[in-house]
This record gives structure tokens, C-alpha cells and sequence, in this order.
């Protein structure tokens, strides 16, 4: 057994779902040799971020998800650069898919410094993890014209039936 099993994380995997939506050969990630990996890797960061965001709308942290993203962190290495104004930011030292996560993870601390973090939260209608930015940070939709539409149309119409069937009743 691996680390990630000893970790309870293969026991995580199983229960999150997986968005095939977006296929790996799209995503530019076969070009060298083990990419059949990469993308295992960064599917299982980017839905351990999901359940982290899913903690700011209540849920509750779950280890395996933290320990995903600290198995992420160990081949992300950033160093601290300097822009022409002399502000600092934090960079990958290695390209690839370990400078991909380290940008990433580099994001994911900014803004929990900022204290933005709040604002990253799950779509209550597909799961995507997107950044709230309303002005009462009280968005629950990743989109209203997509899932936020849809929930709407299905709300309107369970009333409509539920109009119809007590009209019937009567």
C-alpha cells in the first residue's frame, strides 16, 4: 500500500465523484512519459480543493481532502519573487505539473492571508468550486445563468405542480 492508502485517501476517492466533462488529452497533460498519472493527480487535488471550498458553506473538513493537497504540496516547491515595485509574490521554482500545483497551492495561501478564502465556495448545483463575488458573499452558484437558472426552473415548477394537484383535489 501507498501513502495515499494509508492516508484513507483511495477510500476518499471512491465517494467524491469525478467530472469526466473535461477530458485529460484536452487538457494538454499526455506529453511525456507517465502523463497517464498527472492527471489522476490533479483530479484528486482539484476535488480535495472542492471539498476544502465546501467547508466555507458548513461542511465539515475532511482528512483525506487535506491530506490529498499536502501529498500535492511535497513536489511543490515556490520561492518568493520580486516584481519591477519591489512586491512580492510567490512563484514555482519548476514548471510542469509540479509548477501548475505550486501556482496553485501558492493561490490557496494568498488567499487565506487575504483572507479571500472565504469567498471560494461549492456550486450548490454542479459541485464546481467557484469564487464568490457578490457583495454580500452569499452566492450559492458557480453560474446563475446556468445552475442557478435550472434550480429556479425546477423550484417554479414543483410549485406549479403542487398548484395544480391541490386545484384538482378541490
Amino acid at each position: 500500500m501507498g501513502a495515499a492508502s494509508d492516508l484513507g485517501v483511495d477510500d476518499w476517492r471512491r465517494s467524491v465523484p469525478i467530472d469526466r466533462r473535461s477530458p485529460p488529452s484536452r487538457q494538454g497533460l499526455q506529453a511525456s512519459a507517465g502523463a497517464a498519472v498527472r492527471p489522476v493527480r490533479l483530479r484528486e487535488l482539484r476535488e480535495a480543493i472542492r471539498a476544502l471550498a465546501a467547508v466555507n458553506q458548513g461542511a465539515t473538513t475532511t482528512p483525506a481532502a487535506v491530506a490529498v493537497v499536502h501529498l500535492a504540496s511535497r513536489g511543490a516547491e515556490l520561492r518568493i519573487g520580486l516584481d519591477e515595485l519591489g512586491r512580492t509574490r510567490l512563484e514555482p521554482v519548476r514548471g510542469g505539473v509540479d509548477g501548475a500545483v505550486a501556482t496553485l497551492l501558492g493561490i490557496l495561501h494568498e488567499a487565506r492571508v487575504r483572507g479571500d478564502w472565504q469567498r471560494l465556495k461549492g456550486c450548490r448545483g454542479c459541485g464546481y468550486a467557484f469564487f464568490d463575488r457578490s457583495k454580500n458573499r452569499s452566492a450559492s452558484w458557480c453560474a446563475m445563468s446556468i445552475c442557478g437558472n435550472r434550480a429556479k426552473n425546477r423550484a417554479y415548477r414543483q410549485r406549479r405542480s403542487l398548484r395544480r394537484s391541490t386545484r384538482r383535489s378541490v
